[in-house]
C-alpha cells in the first residue's frame, strides 16, 4: 500500500532517517526535511576549527548496533567498534571496554541512511496542512506538498505545533517531558597527564556527567574532548550565557585532570530536548493512518528507543493498522 506514496520526514535525526530508508524499501518516494544544516538530530557532528567531533550521543550500545543491522539489509553500516578505557569520576580504577561509533563521525550514520533520498536542510517546517493532500509551510513561507502522508520525527516539545492538524497524537506529545544538556567539545593543547590512559570518564560530579575523549575513536585527529554536563546543572542553567556555560564546565574539567588546561578551540552547544524524563504510551500512527510520529519520546527513552519506534512505525504503516 505503501508503493509510489508521496512521503514526507520532518527530523533528520536517525528515528526520522531510519523511517525514510524503511519507507523507500517498501516502494515509497521520501522528501526529508530538517532545520538544521546537517543530519543526525542528537547524533550530529559539528566543526571546531579544522576538525570536527560528536555533539550529540558519543557512542552506540552493542544492542543497537545489533537493532539497526536488522533493519538496515541493503547497505553495510558506516560503524566500528571502540575499544577503549573508561574510569569513574574519582578515577580509581580503569577497565577496558568496547562500545560502538560511527565513521568518521556521528552523522555519518544517518547521512548513509539518507543515500539517494530527497534532503532539505536548513528548512524550519513550521505548520502541517490538510488541503487536497498534506502541505508542508516553512517559517520563510514556502510550501511543500502534496503528500499522501507526514511523519513527524522531531522531539515531543517540537512536535506539538506540528501536530495541530491532529489533535490525539498533539495530546500525547504534550505530555511528554524532557530535560537539556549542556555540552562542550573541546581541542586542547595536550592531552591531561592524569587521563593518558583514558577515554571516556562518567559518574556523579556537581556539573559534569561524561568526559569523552572524541580523538580517541577511529577515523579522528586531534585532542578533541566532549565535555556533557549533568541533568540537573543543565536544568539549573539552562538560560545561562554560553560562555559562561564554557567557562565553568572547563573549570571543572581542569579540577578533575588536576592542571590547568589550554584550548585551541572550544564550541559549546545547548540540547533543549536532550533526554526524556516521562513520556505516556504513544501511539505512533493518527485514527487517519496520514499523519505518524517517531522518535525516542514515543517508546521510552535513548538511542535504542528511537531506533524500537522507527522499526515499529515501519511495521504499523505496512500493516495499514
Amino acid at each position: 500500500m505503501l508503493s509510489g506514496e508521496l512521503i514526507a520526514v520532518i527530523g533528520a535525526g536517525v528515528a526520522g532517517c531510519l523511517v525514510a530508508r524503511g519507507l523507500v524499501e517498501k516502494g515509497a518516494i521520501l522528501e526529508v526535511f530538517d532545520k538544521s544544516r546537517g543530519t543526525g538530530g542528537r547524533l550530529a557532528a559539528a566543526r571546531l576549527g579544522e576538525l570536527s567531533a560528536d555533539l550529540g550521543a558519543p557512542v552506540f550500545e552493542e544492542g543497537v548496533v545489533r537493532q539497526l543491522k536488522q533493519m538496515q539489509v541493503d547497505r553495510p553500516l558506516p560503524v566500528q567498534p571502540w575499544h577503549h578505557r573508561r574510569s569513574g569520576m574519582i578515577q580509581k580504577s580503569i577497565a577496558e571496554s568496547c562500545l560502538w561509533v560511527s565513521v568518521p563521525r556521528a552523522s555519518a550514520l544517518t547521512r548513509n541512511l539518507l543515500d539517494g533520498i530527497s534532503l532539505h536542510t536548513g528548512t524550519r517546517i513550521t505548520d502541517v496542512m490538510l488541503r487536497e493532500g498534506w502541505w508542508l509551510k516553512t517559517d520563510q513561507g514556502d510550501l511543500f506538498g502534496p503528500y499522501s502522508r507526514v511523519v513527524i520525527a522531531v522531539p515531543a516539545p517540537q512536535a506539538v505545533a506540528l501536530l495541530a492538524a491532529c489533535p490525539e497524537l498533539q495530546r500525547s506529545a504534550d505530555q511528554v517531558v524532557m530535560s537539556p544538556s549542556w555540552v562542550l567539545l573541546v581541542d586542547l593543547e595536550q592531552r591531561p597527564k592524569s587521563m593518558a590512559d583514558i577515554d571516556l570518564v562518567q559518574g556523579v560530579h556537581p556539573v559534569l556527567a561524561r568526559l569523552c575523549r572524541d580523538s580517541s575513536k577511529p577515523c579522528r585527529e586531534g585532542e578533541v574532548w566532549q565535555l556533557t554536563a549533568s541533568t540537573e546543572w543543565s536544568s539549573r542553567y539552562v538560560d545561562a550565557d554560553p560562555d559562561w556555560i564554557a567557562a565553568q564546565m572547563m573549570d571543572a574539567f581542569s579540577g578533575l585532570a588536576g592542571e590547568a588546561l589550554k584550548t585551541r578551540d572550544e564550541r559549546v552547544h545547548r540540547w533543549l530536548y536532550a533526554d526524556v524524563v516521562s513520556s505516556p504510551n504513544v501511539t505512533p500512527v493518527s485514527s487517519c493512518r496520514q499523519i505518524a510520529v517517531c522518535g525516542d519520546w514515543v517508546c521510552g527513552q535513548g538511542l535504542a528507543a528511537a531506533v524500537q519506534s522507527a522499526e515499529q512505525l515501519i511495521r504499523a504503516l505496512e500493516a495499514g493498522v
